[in-house]
């Protein structure tokens, strides 16, 4: 039996029933899960097993820590995605006593930074946010592992959730692997400092690639945006024949794809006989967006907002 709390992705809690199990989704974070499958266990007599803070969860997930060593040798730094701490203690241990001189780097989303604040000796945060990296969603670390961390690891770093996303994209894109917001976490640290990893050779611990196909869509979707390669033009123009073709063709020359055209001719403050056209434009990238930009305000068009998402 796996309690999971409610908020956990579907896929997540589909493949694990597919692996014969029984799922609670109870509470609407780690917290309330764990405390539920601690009541579950002394009622019906069951062995409790922790996700993380335990000796052998612990060890087991060390063993990456053995493969990466041996895959690269000549490693300097390891990333690792951490919520309640039992993979980033594991590795830790493996790597610190195989290879004392690599660099060990635990990586929180800004929303949840719970093991960065205790081992910074801050207040715990209450991890309420939400948060696309939600496998390492943990408002309050493991005390074992904590320890662990504590005395082996050499910086935990918070990254951005926006960043996040764009490391879930890029794994996507360039990779061709899909990833879930914890596992990218690593990679987003890289992202997100890169002056703390110049220069080294470093290895990132994709640690999970459970995400919802809603949410990736709508990882895919924004990082189009982000990237400029899907953009919304807003204009007004004579709510007259001929207006959209203008538009059409313009793109259309820029080598720009029409993908959405909408008009919009109650909105406040059009002007009667106007109308605000919304054409949403694929691109190669913001440079090329950029020009298309400039080839409908060379026509005597006006932009608002350009670039709207």
């Amino acid at each position: 039996t796996i309690v999971m709390p409610v908020t956990t992705p579907f896929s997540k809690v589909t493949r694990t029933e597919r692996e014969d199990a029984t799922i609670e989704l109870v509470g609407d974070d780690f917290a309330a899960a764990l405390a539920h499958a601690e009541q579950l266990a002394a009622a019906t007599g069951a062995t409790f097993v922790p996700a993380f803070d335990d000796p052998f969860v612990i060890a087991g997930q060390g063993t990456i820590g053995l493969e990466v060593l041996r895959q690269v040798p000549d490693l300097e730094t390891v990333v690792v995605p951490v919520g309640g701490g039992g993979l980033l203690a594991g590795i830790a241990v493996a790597v610190r006593t195989l290879a004392p001189h690599v660099r060990l780097v635990g990586v929180q989303s800004e929303t949840h930074p719970a093991l960065a604040a205790a081992i910074g000796g801050a207040a715990s945060p209450s991890g309420a946010a939400t948060t696309i990296a939600e496998g390492i969603a943990v408002a309050h670390p493991g005390v074992l592992t904590t320890e662990i961390i504590r005395a082996l690891v050499d910086d935990i770093v918070v990254v951005r959730e926006e960043t996040i996303e764009e490391a879930i994209a890029l794994y996507l894109e360039i990779e061709k692997t899909v990833v879930e917001g914890a596992g990218a976490a690593s990679l987003a640290a890289l992202i997100d400092h890169p002056q703390r990893f110049a220069e080294q050779r470093c290895a990132v611990i994709v640690s999970g690639g459970n995400i919802d196909l809603r949410a990736l869509s709508s990882v895919i979707l924004r990082a189009l945006a982000r990237t400029g390669r899907i953009v919304r033009f807003r204009c007004e123009i004579p709510d007259q024949p001929g207006q959209l073709a203008l538009v059409a063709r313009i793109v259309a020359e820029e080598g720009g794809n029409v993908i959405d055209v909408d008009h919009h001719r109650d909105r406040p403050g059009v002007p009667l006989r106007e109308t605000v056209l919304e054409v949403t434009v694929e691109t190669r990238d913001r440079a090329h967006a950029d020009r298309i930009a400039a080839a409908l305000t060379a026509a005597g068009l006006v932009l608002r907002d350009p670039f709207g998402t």
